[in-house]
């Protein structure tokens, strides 16, 4: 089989800049065929194992992926609402076993690492210096989409090397519970598997822990009231509505409990 070349010898150009633009596009395309090529020999040859950790976690080397979309979009969207530059990476998960400790995520979950960064018109100090970046101050919270993982939410911090003026913190996305460990995607979830399907918080409970996680009665309960609180507004409204039209209908099928 002959494969055509990007460029013909006789075509290659003179500037450094000009070769290394071409070799730089050269090393994209041979990383995404390598991706593919991995993705292709795991679905057709590899054993089929549910817990078997997939390859496909970057199809074309710009930080998307098909599972994760709605992280992605969040992202960009409170980057452009706080004016904050950011990135999502995608951490392949660990293989190895650990020792179950109280509020630990499971290693073999994904990790789908959110950062935010200050502008670099926005790192100056009172005193005329830039800002140095001296870390991040991390959360991780468990998000449900399609599978569940552990979400890092990553914002830059940053001090200047020049005066002792304090610390300046990238500003992030706005979170349901204050220190809570759910996200919103599986606090949706629980919601919806408690309030919608009717299960109680022990099943669910029990439900969570056949995966791998350790989520308590109590830690559901306290979400679910939080969530109800915040959601207070909204309910109020639609009941206000609803008796404003002069007409209800009732569901008056006899329930045997």
């Amino acid at each position: 089989m002959c494969v055509t070349p990007i460029v013909k010898e006789s075509e290659f150009p003179i500037e450094v800049d000009a070769l290394k633009a071409l070799l730089a596009q050269r090393d994209a395309r041979i990383y995404q065929l390598e991706i593919e090529n991995r993705i292709l020999r795991a679905e057709h040859f590899a054993p089929k194992s549910e817990h078997r950790p997939s390859d496909g976690f970057v199809l074309d080397g710009k930080q998307q992926h098909l599972l994760f979309t709605e992280l992605i979009e969040a992202a960009e969207r409170v980057a452009d609402e706080k004016r904050v530059e950011g990135q999502v990476e995608i951490v392949k998960p660990e293989t190895k076993a650990v020792p179950r400790r109280r509020k630990h995520f499971p290693p073999y979950l994904p990790v789908i690492r959110t950062s935010y960064e200050l502008p670099a018109e926005q790192r100056g100090c009172a005193c005329g210096a830039t800002m140095e970046k001296i870390g991040d101050e991390v959360t991780k919270e468990l998000e449900r989409l399609e599978l569940s993982v552990v979400h890092e939410i990553a914002r830059a911090k940053y001090a200047c090397k020049a005066c002792a003026c304090g610390v300046k913190l990238t500003p992030g996305p706005d979170r349901v519970i204050d220190k809570g460990i759910l996200g919103t995607g599986f606090l949706a979830h629980v919601l919806v598997e408690r309030f919608g399907h009717h299960m109680p918080y022990n099943r669910l409970e029990s439900k969570y822990a056949s995966e791998g996680f350790d989520l308590s009665h109590s830690v559901l309960c306290e979400s679910a009231n939080t969530c109800g609180e915040l959601l207070e507004p909204i309910a109020g409204q639609v009941r206000k509505d609803a008796l404003a039209t002069g007409i209800l209908q009732t569901d008056d099928t006899p329930v045997t409990i």
